[in-house]
């Protein structure tokens, strides 16, 4: 099973570096439930 990272939406009022690192987190999470919802998955 695969570690998601913790999405705090605090850090989106964070600095830019933050957010920056903040959406990274996001699109990783996607992928990964891009990946469970696939069909045939």
């Amino acid at each position: 099973m695969t570690t998601l990272p913790v999405l705090d939406l605090r850090r989106l009022n964070a600095g830019s570096a933050e957010r920056d690192a903040f959406l990274a987190d996001l699109r990783v999470a996607q992928r990964h439930y891009a990946d469970l919802l696939a069909p045939g998955a």
